[in-house]
């Protein structure tokens, strides 16, 4: 079960209406150690050391952890109940629960009815998965009445149309596994940055259009996934023309089918996300404004996705404001707790020490980076790391400190080179630097500059990093 501290922001994450539906869940019982646990994380605005001191003073060791395990379990029970209807998944789970309960206790032709009900569901809705279970169900309730109002054709037909199924949802699961280990390697290393890692990703393509040639049916999660795909390929490779038509085509599924997606718009959400950072690494801070707009429109369906959005908001407008050299920023700067993803979390912080260098302080943006690069090696990417440590660098340079900056460089060129990192920006930065360092004048590095300036494949580096601002190229 959950542990307590989980419990905590679980309880504060709840809405009037929730709250409302777990009192009405528990009833009107006697006093329990776990109701009472309850009542107490609800009333507290922070759990610390002393808090957790006072729990163990007021209940015992071992009947917090009792009331814990207990609150968690039923909690998690009636929040599953309460959002049940906004679940496609849920309602084929408790239709299914409800045609086995019913097929145990011998009222074989009403279970035989739902598990037909729901295969007719299951199959509406493209949930392969579901479509098993209530088939494997129908199946086997047959075969305990002998099979009574069959006949060999039907029996035949039902095994066709199952094994049908599984070959529809291996296909699925194929290419679900393609668009992760592409996700995989964005997020870990990043958009491309030379023509060797572009041909490296020719492989996943070509299987994903095999397996596209095998689908037998096309539905909305398996044209999402397509377009998914493709969108993140075309990101990674610089494809902006690509990138643009996918992104609007997506836009379009999901308009064209709300429901499948509203109850639970975490994808929709992530969508808008990679448009929008595609989008301003092509500075087309104008098209990002629709986009922006989609977003805004969303109804969040928890806290957490609300906290999300905001920090979308709140960075892409701060990114534009960097961009255009507005140090006047219009909105106050928010604060986001540790409860964004990581990603998340580091972009933010990332953008927010950029803010503070821009303004010249330098002192709060370099306690951001230095917090950046204590986050975990897989959480930042390979990609992520350079720039933060790019960031670094110019930090150091705007507070002349030249000491430190020469021996930061020699570590971070052993770095990058070390793990083949070592690309055009990393480089020309480093040199840069070094100039600088030596004083000498910079004339013969501005036909570099321009060039890394212009290069699509180091396209989200410049943006990022703001580097034609920083190099005075506009």
């Amino acid at each position: 079960m959950l542990p307590i501290s989980t419990l905590f922001d679980l309880i504060k994450t709840l809405n009037k209406s929730e709250k409302r539906y777990f009192r009405v869940a528990v009833g009107d019982r006697e006093p329990k150690s776990y109701l009472e646990l309850y009542h107490i994380l609800c009333e507290w605005t922070v759990l610390g050391k002393e808090e957790l001191r006072r729990l163990r003073a007021k209940f015992g060791h071992h009947q917090l952890e009792i009331a814990r395990k207990h609150l968690s379990r039923v909690l998690l029970s009636a929040l599953s109940r309460y959002h049940a209807s906004e679940d496609a998944e849920a309602l084929l789970w408790e239709r299914y629960t409800g045609a086995r309960l019913m097929y145990r206790k011998g009222f074989y032709d009403a279970a035989a009815r739902l598990a037909e009900q729901g295969m007719d569901a299951s199959e509406k809705t493209a949930n392969t998965h579901f479509f098993a279970l209530f088939s494997y169900l129908h199946l086997e309730i047959g075969a305990s009445q002998k099979f009574v109002g069959w006949d060999e054709e039907a029996l035949v037909k039902a095994h066709a149309v199952l094994r049908q199924n599984e070959e529809v949802e291996e296909t699925r699961r194929m290419h679900a596994s393609l668009y992760e280990i592409l996700l995989y390697r964005y997020w870990r290393n990043g958009t491309v940055r030379s023509q060797l890692q572009k041909a490296q990703l020719n492989d996943i393509m070509l299987e994903e259009h095999q397996i596209l040639r095998n689908y037998s049916r096309e539905s909305f999660r398996s044209t999402q996934l397509h377009l998914h795909f493709q969108s993140i390929y075309f990101r990674m490779t610089g494809d902006w023309e690509g990138s643009l038509r996918v992104f609007y085509a997506l836009d379009e599924l999901f308009q064209k089918h709300p429901g499948e997606w509203k109850g639970s718009p975490g994808d929709y959400i992530q969508f808008l996300q990679d448009v929008l950072l595609t989008l301003r690494s092509f500075e087309a801070y104008d098209e990002m404004q629709y986009f922006l707009t989609r977003l805004k429109s969303i109804p969040a369906s928890s806290q957490a996705e609300k906290s999300r959005m905001e920090f979308m908001l709140a960075e892409h407008d701060l990114h534009i404001a960097l961009a255009m050299g507005s140090a006047d920023y219009p909105r106050v700067i928010p604060v986001f707790n540790d409860r964004l993803q990581w990603h998340d979390l580091i972009q933010w912080k990332f953008t927010l020490a950029r803010f503070h260098y821009f303004r010249k302080d330098y002192p709060a943006a370099l306690q951001l980076v230095n917090e950046l690069l204590l986050s975990p090696e897989t959480a930042l990417g390979k990609q992520n790391y350079s720039k933060i440590r790019i960031l670094l660098l110019m930090i150091h340079q705007a507070m002349d400190n030249r000491d430190y900056l020469f021996y930061e460089l020699r570590s971070f060129e052993r770095k990058m080179k070390k793990g083949e990192d070592w690309h055009t920006t990393e480089e020309l930065v480093t040199d840069y630097f070094r100039h600088w360092l030596s004083f000498r004048p910079m004339d013969r590095l501005y036909d570099r500059l321009t060039q890394v300036l212009e290069n699509p494949y180091e396209r989200v580096m410049v943006s990022e990093l703001g580097l034609k601002q920083w190099f005075k190229m506009d």
